[in-house]
């Protein structure tokens, strides 16, 4: 029985003759960013796809946590604004603003990139760099959403006799 789908082109090879593999002729970087800045702009338009995001990356943070310290504080307020937007709790950010951020997560969750991650640490530093660079972006943003976020506070809670809980 005959297999319904096409076969797959073969991979393309190197020029220097050793068979090695090569990468697309077309993988630019601004191809790369071309195309991350589609796919956030795609994700945020689907609640789902944001929260799938987000805990992809959360995944992701368990394993390069230490790799990743320089940024880990800033990816995880991106995560969590990321969340609240969704979510429709926190809303005042441009949409620009949310792309770029959504677009750095999806770039750090991505196994292939500029430097692959397969590398370990030396994997993550475009990573690293690529969410630094969209930090310096957004820091407005993002110490906008850590104040909302430090002002909101569960309510006291009440006892019968009206004293409160401490």
């Amino acid at each position: 029985m005959s297999s319904p789908l096409p076969p797959l082109p073969s991979a393309p090879r190197n020029s220097s003759g050793d068979g090695s593999l090569a990468p697309p002729p077309d993988l630019t970087a601004s191809h790369v960013v071309d195309t991350v800045a589609e796919s956030a702009q795609s994700v945020l338009r689907r609640r789902f796809r944001v929260l799938m995001l987000v805990r992809d990356a959360y995944d992701r943070l368990t394993e390069d946590a230490p790799a990743l310290k320089a940024v880990l504080d800033d990816l995880t307020t991106m995560l969590r604004l990321l969340l609240a937007w969704a979510n429709s709790t926190y809303r005042r950010v441009p949409w620009t603003a949310m792309s770029m951020i959504a677009g750095a997560v999806l770039y750090f969750v991505m196994p292939v990139d500029l430097i692959p991650d397969l590398l370990g640490p030396i994997g993550l530093m475009d990573d690293a760099a690529i969410i630094a660079t969209v930090v310096g972006s957004v820091r407005d943003e993002l110490k906008r959403f850590r104040t909302w976020e430090s002002g909101r506070s569960l309510p006291s809670a009440s006892r019968q006799d009206g004293s409160t809980l401490n």
